[in-house]
């Protein structure tokens, strides 16, 4: 059995992790779940994203030369089709999102069934 890593030396207050254990879908849904603020960053085989969270809602996406639902429908396309990827949510106080991008305003759940629903139409 492989050592136990020392957790200590990791950045405190973030949460990341392998695409491949956590799935986007899911790992969306429990900081939404959560009414976490703060940055998502994804790093991913075909290039990283960007999602800012307030209060749980995803209120802006970035990925390659896409924003906003375009953006997550995007990621969530890259995070099906290859399955890899890491993660590193940085959580933020609550009045530090004033002023940053709103390009969303649909929950995480909506988001995720418009995006799979654009993703299946384009087959």
């Amino acid at each position: 059995m492989p050592p136990v890593p020392d957790l200590s030396s990791m950045p405190s207050g973030t949460f990341q992790g392998s695409l491949e254990v956590l799935e986007f879908a899911d790992l969306t849904q429990a900081i939404g779940a959560g009414g976490k603020t703060g940055r998502l960053i994804l790093a991913l085989p075909q290039g990283n994203g960007l999602m800012l969270f307030e209060k749980g809602r995803v209120v802006h996406a970035e990925f390659r030369n896409a924003v906003g639902e375009e953006a997550f429908g995007a990621l969530l396309a890259a995070c099906q089709a290859d399955g890899a990827g890491r993660f590193c949510f940085l959580p933020s106080p609550p009045g530090e999102t004033t002023g940053l991008p709103r390009t969303i305003a649909k929950t995480v759940d909506q988001l995720l069934l418009s995006s799979a629903t654009a993703i299946d139409e384009k087959g």
